[in-house]
């Protein structure tokens, strides 16, 4: 998992990255597998580990819904921000 920052083109304004936090409250399982959210994760533009998978078979599947927090930072600019956040799955 990794973001971009978050930028309001219209006010030239952005919000960094680290203002997101992911959070998983649970995974759910068919199969063998071993699926464990990691603590809440502070995105960064560095990639990062939001799920460790282990004793996976062919078939299994591990699912979940995960919730975006975000801290504006005061002082911010009003407005629509866009960003990118990447997930990828290994």
């Amino acid at each position: 998992m990794s973001s971009t920052a978050f930028a309001n083109a219209a006010a030239g304004a952005t919000v960094p990255a680290s203002a997101i936090t992911y959070v998983i409250p649970f995974c759910t399982v068919v199969g063998t597998t071993t699926c464990t959210p990691t603590a809440p994760v502070t995105l960064s533009g560095a990639p990062q580990t939001v799920v460790d998978a282990t004793t996976a078979s062919t078939g299994d599947t591990a699912t979940w819904n995960p919730q975006f927090q975000f801290t504006v930072p005061a002082g911010s600019a009003p407005g629509t921000y866009r960003g990118t956040v990447t997930h990828s799955v290994f």
